[in-house]
């Protein structure tokens, strides 16, 4: 679990540092950084996860990785930091980050990261010879590590990779609206399709999308395919809302079910769905993945849900 986060030099953070408990919530005024902050924690976690042994993606930085996220009122030779503490089992992960500019005139970018495994062992990258990679993860395979101290630095790494940020829209969340990205509408995806063609489970966490848009289409696959995630889904939701009956395929498309006493059981198109339900689905289905994300970063969950209801989260 992650214990502590912190930022520097980010869009509008100077130097912020959150402790960190089950549940999280960051309050504040409008304007007052707390969207930049989910982004930017969104960001490291991009960038480093991108940065595995063995992925074909460059893990060279570029101007684009400094110079378009570092304070505005910051020097060019001011580095933008990210750095954490993770402890599973009762050891503990300390990792930090800082992009800097090399060469001002050139726009070029370096980096230097550091980890230091249960406060015993430290590993570095680019902190003795300036580097323009991000090569510390490809480091540790070759460092001498004990087998406890390989599988404590991959869990690690595959949660820090494993944060993700939303911000969900009731249209989004019930199929009304789809994201359109550089002028075109995307399409919505047929994930039970997908599956049945290649037998490989969707990552929901990714595949919900960032405003829910794939919500529906998630729901419909866990009903079809995966049991035991449907049902932590149905017992989250049926705490929220004790009339909520199951999820119902009718031709294909989703219908949200209720028991409405006398033994009725009308079901409903996802647009006749409150806000609030649905955006609290969007939270069950996530955290009813069978390795749900290490770090889930929602902005203005309470939109839309009853204040009574917002303890549920918990």
């Amino acid at each position: 679990m992650f214990k502590k986060i912190s930022l520097k030099n980010y869009r509008t953070h100077i130097d912020t540092t959150l402790e960190l408990k089950d549940v999280t919530l960051i309050i504040g005024a409008n304007n007052s950084g707390k969207s930049n902050l989910l982004s930017g924690l969104s960001y490291f976690s991009m960038l480093v996860g991108s940065a595995r042994p063995g992925s074909e993606k460059s893990k060279m930085l570029r101007s684009s990785n400094y110079f378009s996220h570092k304070h505005s009122l910051s020097s060019s030779d001011t580095p933008i930091s990210f750095s954490c503490e993770w402890e599973r089992e009762g050891k503990k992960i300390d990792y930090e980050i800082h992009i800097y500019c090399l060469n001002e005139r050139s726009r070029a970018v370096g980096c230097k990261e550091k980890i230091t495994i249960d406060s015993k062992k430290t590993i570095a990258h680019g902190h003795s010879k300036p580097s323009q990679e991000m090569l510390l993860r490809t480091k540790l395979e070759n460092e001498d590590l004990t087998p406890d101290e390989k599988q404590l630095t991959g869990m690690f790494f595959r949660s820090l990779a494993f944060l993700y940020y939303y911000h969900f829209q009731p249209a989004f969340l019930k199929g009304q609206a789809v994201p359109i990205i550089e002028g075109k509408v995307q399409e919505r995806r047929n994930f039970s399709r997908e599956f049945n063609k290649s037998r490989k489970s969707p990552n929901i966490a990714s595949g919900i999308g960032r405003q829910g848009a794939n919500f529906q289409e998630l729901v419909r696959y866990v009903k079809e395919n995966e049991s035991i995630t449907y049902g932590k889904f149905l017992g989250y939701l049926k705490r929220f809302v004790k009339s909520f009956n199951e999820i119902i395929i009718d031709k294909g498309m989703v219908k949200w079910q209720f028991d409405m006493g006398n033994s009725k059981f009308p079901y409903f198109d996802p647009d006749k769905i409150s806000d609030g339900l649905v955006k609290a689905g969007a939270v069950a289905l996530l955290c009813a993945m069978r390795t749900p994300p290490a770090v889930i970063m929602i902005e203005e969950v309470e939109n839309g849900i009853n204040q009574k209801n917002l303890s549920w989260i918990k």
